[in-house]
């Protein structure tokens, strides 16, 4: 899928011998987000005259910062992410497609079992992304650990549903 020339590619590897399947994630400015895709948006405000994509989520971050919501609304917001990329093309972006989008990014890989998510990010995704000492400090102290539960959880559920056609 052709996602924009200021676009780019996380690709999560297989896990567990397997059994979490590899998940591409694609980032960048949200105004690149193709149509029907599941957006995540972390633009600090909804814009009025938006013509681009719809999002999905939207998560409202103010720029070269994080979060300002409960850390249990930003878990949802990344199993959802992740849930959708089981099913097809998830975008993440912001609107230089660096910061934000590679603190959301991190949070994926964190909740996908990496063991230092923004050096992995910086690694597949782009130097650049993680932008702050903030963003690196948000990163390193969210508490994965429920999400990492829900994703297994998740995963197990998607592998049996394929095993036994449910």
């Amino acid at each position: 899928m052709d996602y924009g020339a200021s676009s780019r590619v996380l690709r999560l590897p297989p896990r567990w011998f397997g059994l979490y399947p590899a998940v591409s994630i694609a980032g960048g400015p949200f105004r690149d987000c193709p149509l029907g895709v599941f957006g995540v948006r972390l633009t600090e405000q909804q814009p009025l005259e938006w013509r681009g994509p719809e999002a999905s989520l939207w998560l409202p971050i103010p720029d070269f910062s994080v979060p300002q919501m409960p850390a249990a609304a930003v878990g949802e917001a990344v199993v959802s992410a992740l849930q959708a990329s089981f099913s097809g093309p998830v975008y993440v972006g912001c609107m230089g497609g660096w910061g934000r989008t590679g603190l959301f990014l991190a949070l994926l890989a964190k909740a996908w079992g990496m063991s230092s998510p923004v050096a992995y990010v910086r690694r597949e995704y782009g130097r650049a992304a993680v932008e702050t000492a903030e963003q690196e400090r948000y990163v390193a102290e969210f508490d994965a650990a429920r999400l990492k539960r829900q994703v297994f959880r998740m995963v197990v559920r998607r592998r049996l549903s394929r095993l036994f056609g449910r």
